[in-house]
Parts: structure tokens; sequence; C-alpha cells
């Protein structure tokens, strides 16, 4: 089982916090596909 990266546990925290992808987005500077990446992999890789 792979450890999640530190960027995958910012996502994922933010989403625990309420935030939208957009908020997320512009919290860490990347882009709105960028945050869906992260929670698609996270999701496929079960690591959540």
């Amino acid at each position: 089982m792979q450890a999640l990266s530190d960027r995958h546990i910012q996502i994922i925290q933010g989403i625990i916090d309420g935030l939208s992808y957009k908020m997320i987005a512009d919290k860490y500077l990347i882009s709105i596909d960028t945050v869906r990446d992260h929670i698609k992999k996270t999701n496929d890789e079960n690591l959540i």
C-alpha cells in the first residue's frame, strides 16, 4: 500500500474541512483539474 503524498493529504484535509475544489485549488495555487486528479488517483488506489 502506497503512502499518501503531502499534497494528497492537503487536498483531502481541504475536502474534510468543507472546501470546494476551487477553494482548494486557490489555497494551494494549483488548478481545479489538478485537485480532481489527486482525488481520482486517491480513490483509484483505494487510499482513503
